[in-house]
């Protein structure tokens, strides 16, 4: 039954993989590769998360102006989005933080991305809930036939 679970929360996250690229967001492909599906059966409750990369709030709602962002990590976006490094990257990556600070990121100006809320829709959301409904009442049962032969 954790199986089935993991199935589609596995399903979701490449929702999430594919939404990421259809959105133009990757760069080093880390936020990708940082998606992982956790599925784990504590005295018979399923536990399920998924999990990625702190930065996610960033993709989701963007970076509001007002501080300055750390550079090492533009300085990355950089040479991966762009393929340009040393200096040059360097003088882009403190441009791109200045403007940051004064404007915030694109993605803050446009209000966020729909990278979640673009998947995990309503419709997705009771597809999920269906799919658990389905496994809750096969384990139910099996706990029901199970007890039955006991008492037989």
């Amino acid at each position: 039954m954790i199986e089935r679970v993991k199935k589609e929360l596995d399903k979701i996250v490449q929702e999430f993989k594919d939404k990421h690229l259809s959105l133009g967001m990757k760069a080093s492909g880390k936020w990708i590769e940082s998606l992982e599906v956790e599925v784990i059966e504590v005295d018979g409750i399923i536990k399920a998360n998924i999990k990625a990369n702190d930065y996610t709030k960033y993709l989701t709602k963007g970076r509001p102006n007002g501080k300055r962002p750390p550079i090492t990590p533009i300085k990355d976006w950089v040479r991966n989005k762009f393929g340009i490094s040393g200096k040059q990257g360097l003088s882009i990556a403190f441009a791109v933080a200045k403007k940051i600070e004064k404007s915030g990121t694109t993605w803050h100006q446009k209000g966020g991305s729909d990278l979640i809320d673009g998947v995990l829709t309503k419709s997705r959301i009771e597809e999920l809930e269906s799919a658990i409904q389905t496994v809750i009442i096969e384990k139910i049962s099996s706990d029901i036939k199970r007890k039955l032969k006991e008492v037989a």
